[in-house]
Order: C-alpha cells, then sequence, then structure tokens
C-alpha cells in the first residue's frame, strides 16, 4: 500500500459514521464513467478528476481550489470545467446528501469501524452532530476561514506625526521694465541701476550714408577668363587591350 493510500485510508476513517455510510450507498465508480463518458475524457483527466473529488469530500484539498486545481490538471477552458462540476454536484455529492438523509440514526451509528478514536460522540448527539455536516455540505462556503482584515492596528490610539511647516519662499527680484526706444536716441538704454549708452554715430550721418551709395556710380573690375583645351593622347577608337 502506497503512502497516498494510506493517507486516503485514515482520512475516510476519520469521517463521521453517517458519512461513511452515504459514500457506500454512492456507486461513485458508475457515476465517475458516466461523467468521463460524456464529457470525453482521457484516463489521466479521469484520474484528476477522481482524485481530487475524492480529496474534496475527505478533507485532503480545500473547496476553495478545488475548480482552479481541475482547471489546471484538465486542460480544459474555464467553461468546460464549470459544465463539469455541474455534473459532478449532480451526480456526486447531491446522492450523498439524499443518501446521508435517508441513512437511519441507528444504523449511522453502528457502521463505526474499528480505527476510529474511542472518544466517539454519545449516542444522543448523533442529530445535531448530522444537523451539522448536511448544514456543511449544503453551504460548503462557511467551511473556509474568514477573510483576514487588510490590516491590524496595534493599538486604538493614533500617534499623528509632527507636521514641519513649509519654509517660505525667497523673494526673487522683479527687474525694473525696459523703456521704450526713442526715435532721436535708437541705441539708448537705461534700465535702473546701469549707466546710459549713447549711439556713437548721429541720426543725420545715416542719410548722408545713403545718399553717397545711391548718386555715386558703382565701379567694377573686370577680369578675363582663360580656358586651355588640353587634347587628349589616347585613341578613342581604339580598342583597350584584354
Amino acid at each position: 500500500m502506497t503512502t497516498l493510500e494510506e493517507t486516503i485510508k485514515e482520512a475516510y476513517a476519520q469521517i463521521p459514521p453517517l458519512v461513511q455510510e452515504a459514500l457506500r450507498r454512492v456507486d461513485l465508480r458508475k457515476q465517475f464513467d458516466a461523467i468521463r463518458e460524456k464529457h470525453r475524457l482521457h484516463l489521466d483527466q479521469a484520474g484528476v478528476l477522481e482524485n481530487e473529488t475524492v480529496y474534496a469530500m475527505l478533507g485532503l484539498r480545500e473547496l476553495e481550489g478545488y475548480e482552479e486545481t481541475l482547471t489546471k490538471g484538465l486542460g480544459l477552458t474555464a467553461d468546460q470545467v464549470r459544465a463539469l462540476l455541474t455534473d459532478v454536484n449532480e451526480r456526486i455529492f447531491l446522492p450523498i446528501q439524499e443518501a446521508m438523509r435517508k441513512v437511519p440514526e441507528t444504523q449511522a451509528g453502528a457502521v463505526a469501524p474499528a480505527s476510529l478514536p474511542s472518544a466517539a460522540p454519545a449516542p444522543e448527539e448523533e442529530p445535531l452532530e448530522k444537523a451539522r455536516i448536511l448544514a456543511e455540505i449544503e453551504n460548503p462556503e462557511k467551511l473556509l476561514p474568514p477573510p483576514k482584515p487588510a490590516f491590524a492596528p496595534a493599538s486604538t490610539q493614533t500617534t499623528l506625526a509632527p507636521v514641519t511647516p513649509p519654509k517660505p519662499e525667497q523673494s526673487v527680484p522683479i527687474p525694473a521694465p525696459i523703456p521704450a526706444v526713442s526715435p532721436s536716441r535708437p541705441f539708448s538704454f537705461s534700465p535702473a541701476g546701469t549707466k546710459t549708452l549713447e549711439a556713437a554715430v548721429p541720426v543725420s550721418s545715416y542719410a548722408t550714408i545713403y545718399e553717397q551709395k545711391l548718386t555715386e556710380p558703382t565701379k567694377t573690375v573686370r577680369q578675363e577668363a582663360k580656358f586651355t583645351i588640353r587634347r587628349s593622347s589616347i585613341d578613342p577608337y581604339r580598342e583597350p587591350p584584354e
């Protein structure tokens, strides 16, 4: 017997007698074969489905990751896995639930195997145990642990860190506006705190220069271009040597 088979046997011995009797009344092998033929699963895919379903029933796998594990193990799409889970619920889990309701209380307490612990529940507590198991199967989300809080404050008192006021920004000196250029003094520039620079040439001298350029004749120096014709020493009709 392998380690996995021993683990399954030990987990089966730990479940309540009511669940053991319900599992005996449901032909799991027949239901798994019907699901495999309907969805055309390969032998390895059918083995993954059977193992993960048995692990979930015995509590060896958490129900929260049951669908995700089947999606990765079977290599099917999300829609195919949902259709497969619908058949598993209708052919396996619901018949087990109905079988648990039909098991008599006296028979459920008499099928306890010898490997169970000696501290078995008293007969008067069996109806409560049966009701609890039925409630867990009908509402599997109650078996999941409550979600952890996003943060856990160390104490109810909150200590605020001292707030440092921002430093005042240093004032930037604004330069004085540039005065408009006067027509009579075109190159004059006198901002605050600077010396005045004036044009060295008066305005009237510019008009005299323009008049001289327009009235005086323009002198152009004429240069003769010299061209030399060089004759080629190669005969164009001569074939080049091979």
